[in-house]
C-alpha cells in the first residue's frame, strides 16, 4: 500500500512538473514599494527599494513576463530588500521566494518601469545663409520639455533659455531640455543646424562734433529722410540740415544693410545740443538700462531688435533718469527709440 502511494506521489510530480507548488506554506509573501509611483513607471536614475517582510531567507528573481515562475536568480540579491538601479533595469518583473521553517513561498510578480524619451528636435525654415543684420528663428517643435538651454557652437547662449531663439549670428545650435516627467534628465539635440551670416556688420551711426560716422563699410551710402544724398558715399558725412539720417553700407558678398534712423539737429554756435546730454547706460545690461534724457522730452521709449520686432514700449516720465527693464529679453543687439517732440532719436543697447 505505501509503495502504491509513493508511486502515485512521484507520477503526480512528473504530471506537474519540477516548479515548486504554490500557496503550499501557512504564509504568504508580498513585496512592498518605496517609493510609489503612477504605473510604476520611474526616471532614468532613479532608485526603487522592494521589501520583502521578515523571513529565514530570500531569493530575488526577475523576469520579462508577469509571472512569479521561471525567472532569473539575481546574483546576490538574497536579503530582505532589494534595491532596482532603475538606469541599468529600465523594464522588468520582480518576484521574491522565501523561506520560513523549511517552506518557501513565492510573491506575486511586480513590474518596474521607466520612461523613455526621444531627444529634443531642432525646427527653421531650412535656409542657412542670411546677411548680418537679419534673423531667423529656431524652435522645439513638440511639447512636452522644460528646462531649455540654448548653446552656440558649444557655449551656452545667457538668457536663451525658452523653446525658441532668434538667431543672429553665424555658428552651430543646440538644445538642451529636459522631459517634463523627469526634469533632472537633460537630454539634447545632437548635431544642430549651422548658419552663416555674410556681408558688412549692421552699422551703428555715432555723432562726433558736427559729423556722422558709420560704424561699418566698406561701400556707404547716405540717405537724408529715406533719400539718398547725392555723392555722401565715404564712412563719415557732414550734414548741412536737420532731419533723420540713415546710412546703408554693402560688400562684395550681395548683402546690404542699412543702420538704424539717427535724428540730428544743427545748433547755433555756443550752444550744446540736447543730443549731447542724452546718456543710457549700462551698456551691455543685465537686467535694466538706465535712461538720462538731459534737455530733451521724451515722451515715449520703445525698444526692438535688429530684426524690427518690438520688445518694449513704455511711456517716459515727464522729468528725471528713468529705467527699462530688459531682464526677460533674449541676449542680444537691440535699438532704442526715443520718442521725442521733435522726431525719433535711435541708441543702440546690448543686453546680456
Amino acid at each position: 500500500m505505501h509503495q502504491r502511494l509513493f508511486i502515485l506521489t512521484i507520477l503526480f510530480f512528473l504530471l506537474m512538473g519540477t516548479q515548486p507548488l504554490v500557496a503550499q506554506c501557512d504564509f504568504e509573501v508580498a513585496i512592498g514599494i518605496d517609493p510609489m509611483a503612477d504605473g510604476n513607471v520611474y526616471c532614468p536614475g532613479d532608485t526603487v527599494k522592494l521589501s520583502a517582510g521578515a523571513f529565514d531567507s530570500y531569493q530575488w528573481y526577475y523576469s520579462f513576463s508577469n509571472t512569479n515562475t521561471g525567472g532569473t536568480a539575481i546574483d546576490g540579491a538574497t536579503s530582505e530588500l532589494y534595491l532596482v538601479d532603475i538606469s541599468y533595469w529600465g523594464f522588468a518583473y520582480f518576484y521574491v521566494v522565501a523561506t520560513k521553517n523549511g517552506c518557501s513561498e513565492a510573491s506575486p510578480a511586480v513590474l518596474i518601469d521607466s520612461w523613455a524619451f526621444l531627444s529634443p528636435v531642432i525646427a527653421s525654415d531650412g535656409q542657412s545663409e542670411f546677411c548680418n543684420g537679419d534673423s531667423t528663428e529656431i524652435y522645439v517643435p513638440f511639447g512636452g520639455y522644460v528646462n531649455f538651454q540654448w548653446y552656440q557652437d558649444g557655449e551656452p547662449i545667457a538668457g536663451a533659455t525658452e523653446s525658441n531663439f532668434w538667431v543672429r549670428e553665424s555658428g552651430t545650435y543646440v538644445i538642451f531640455a529636459s522631459p517634463a516627467v523627469c526634469p533632472e534628465i537633460v537630454l539634447n539635440s545632437g548635431v544642430g543646424p549651422t548658419f552663416t551670416f555674410l556681408g558688412p556688420a549692421v552699422p551703428v551711426i555715432t555723432q562726433q562734433g558736427t559729423t556722422l560716422i558709420s560704424s561699418s563699410g566698406p561701400a556707404f551710402q547716405w540717405l537724408l529722410n529715406g533719400q539718398t544724398i547725392p555723392g555722401a558715399t565715404a564712412g563719415t558725412y557732414t550734414p548741412v540740415e536737420n532731419g533723420t539720417y540713415t546710412v546703408r553700407v554693402s560688400d562684395n558678398s550681395g548683402c546690404t544693410v542699412f543702420s538704424a534712423p539717427f535724428l540730428f539737429t544743427i545748433t547755433g554756435i555756443g550752444e550744446t545740443s540736447p543730443l549731447e546730454d542724452l546718456k543710457i547706460y549700462p551698456t551691455p545690461a543685465w537686467a535694466s538700462v538706465w535712461i538720462d534724457p538731459g534737455k530733451l522730452n521724451v515722451l515715449e521709449v520703445r525698444v526692438f531688435d535688429l530684426s524690427g520686432k518690438l520688445y518694449l514700449s513704455e511711456t517716459a516720465p515727464p522729468t528725471g533718469v528713468f529705467s527699462l527693464n530688459l531682464y526677460e529679453m533674449p541676449s542680444g543687439w537691440y535699438w532704442c527709440a526715443l520718442q521725442t517732440e521733435n522726431g525719433v532719436i535711435y541708441r543702440q543697447i546690448v543686453k546680456q
